[in-house]
């Protein structure tokens, strides 16, 4: 199939529109990215009956609407996409860690789908996203098609908010942040990056960097 080579440029330029230039550590070599052992949290509790994971959510997700979706570049539609989307991490979350991802009435379909890559790292035993993993150079990091999973998380998610932000946030995280305090500030980073597509195409590239579609 054909890779959409587009998507991952419009989300380094996105990267550079928001964030510019000036950060100055360099993406390591995959072969030697550091993943420390996956610490104890009391964030969540888990429901160890369900047999699901994470990435069985992600594979399930149509890739042939999201392409559909991207080349329209109509955000009703995108919208639409990730809405269907988010909702299979919402049950995911809810069934698996009784983790609910709205509060007071907000929810957002976009701020769930980076939360739903961040739980990705987290399942796959990724505590720490380390500062000299991330890359600056066109302010973004690059996932490589068929990359492992931390490669490829650190582009899809890096890409969209920002080097710095994603790397702490994350950490945060997975050293028992709680979900709900993720959520809020995820909330806040997607309204203000404001694009429907730039998740969208994270969603779309971390795939594509999985070979899972």
């Amino acid at each position: 199939m054909k890779k959409i080579k587009l998507f991952s440029l419009s989300l380094v330029l996105f990267g550079n529109l928001i964030y510019g230039a000036n950060l100055t550590n360099k993406l390591g070599n995959g072969m030697n990215c550091v993943r420390p052992e996956l610490k104890n949290s009391k964030a969540y509790s888990i429901d160890k009956t369900y047999n699901f994971d994470i990435e069985s959510v992600f594979r399930s997700f149509d890739s042939k609407s999201i392409k559909t979706a991207l080349s329209s570049q109509d955000n009703r539609v995108m919208a639409q996409v990730n809405e269907r989307n988010s909702n299979l991490i919402k049950k995911y979350l809810k069934d698996k860690y009784n983790i609910q991802t709205d509060e007071n009435g907000e929810d957002s379909p976009e701020a769930n789908l980076v939360f739903g890559l961040f739980q990705y790292g987290i399942e796959k035993g990724i505590s720490e996203i380390p500062e000299k993993e991330m890359n600056s150079e066109n302010g973004t990091a690059k996932p490589e098609v068929g990359g492992d999973p931390f490669n490829c998380l650190v582009g899809a998610i890096g890409g969209l908010i920002g080097i710095g932000e994603v790397r702490a946030l994350y950490n945060d995280y997975s050293h028992g942040v709680t979900p709900g305090t993720i959520l809020r500030t995820l909330r806040t980073m997607v309204r203000r990056v404001g694009s429907i597509f730039a998740i969208i195409s994270a969603v779309y590239s971390f795939g594509d960097c999985l070979n899972w579609w």
